[in-house]
């Protein structure tokens, strides 16, 4: 079994990166986002990862990056699964109040 928690915490990087005391733009947040994650990709080594940004109830942006398994051909997208077992509640609580 593989986790994926370095996507996870890549994730939660992007977020707490894009708080900024200007009032929020989101389309421009967006548009940073592909520049984002190469960078966050290619500086961890994290083979892939999936992004989703949900505004007002609906899906924004939903886009896969890298591979799936480091080496192999298949890649992320934006319905890739990842295995998290037991982990996401931490993570989604310290996303949470990060973000509060």
């Amino acid at each position: 079994m593989s986790f994926k928690l370095p996507a996870i915490v890549a994730v939660a990087v992007l977020m707490s990166g894009s708080a900024q005391a200007e009032p929020f733009h989101l389309e421009q947040a967006i548009a940073q986002l592909d520049a984002q994650v190469a960078e966050l990709l290619a500086s961890s080594g994290i083979p892939g990862m999936a992004v989703a940004v949900v505004h007002g109830g609906e899906v924004v942006y939903a886009k896969g990056f890298g591979v799936r398994v480091a080496g192999a051909p298949e890649p992320v997208d934006a319905d890739t699964v990842f295995q998290l077992a037991s982990m996401s509640k931490p993570i989604g609580a310290t996303l949470v109040a990060g973000l509060v």
